[in-house]
């Protein structure tokens, strides 16, 4: 799925980048096996993201971050029921 978050005004790049690159406060490891070893996979980065976003006001939202895992996941759910029964087209894109 693509998927806009509303209520997000985003840092300036060099901010965006410092955000994004402090959830590996020793580097991201090399491959996703060790990432994942160490509790990290692509949810979990993002949630972390999205979590700083909120506590330095470039997001703001009535629902927050759970209203977002929420419809992510319900969203991932029905993605994949309809793969298993073959009735797939194309990736949900869409704002949340």
């Amino acid at each position: 799925a693509y998927l806009k978050v509303m209520g997000c005004l985003p840092p300036d790049a060099e901010k965006m980048k410092e955000i994004c690159t402090s959830i590996f406060p020793g580097g991201s490891k090399p491959s996703v096996k060790e990432n994942r070893q160490a509790g990290m996979t692509c949810r979990t980065w993002l949630l972390q993201v999205l979590k700083i976003l909120e506590a330095e006001g470039f997001l703001v939202r009535q629902n927050g971050i759970e209203g977002i895992e929420k419809t992510v996941k319900m969203i991932s759910e029905e993605q994949e029921s309809k793969s298993a029964a073959g009735t797939f087209v194309i990736s949900f894109v869409g704002e949340i």
